[in-house]
């Protein structure tokens, strides 16, 4: 990722994550944990919860709308 403003990138994570609960989504998998992904509220979850979180969440109709 890169930025011209500090900071510009904890505001994109932000913005999406509040648009991403604005409409609905369930999961938001980012792959990995990191610390800086934890300030926001990221947490690590075992694989047989991810997969019932994520089977639930694709039975969800969301669209990602601004």
């Amino acid at each position: 990722m890169f930025k011209k403003e500090k900071w510009a990138d904890k505001v994109a994570l932000y913005y999406c994550h509040e648009i991403l609960k604005k409409n609905g989504f369930l999961l938001w998998d980012t792959q990995f944990y990191t610390d800086h992904l934890a300030q926001f509220g990221c947490t690590e979850i075992e694989a047989d919860k991810y997969e019932n979180m994520l089977e639930k969440a694709l039975k969800k109709d969301c669209e990602f709308v601004l």
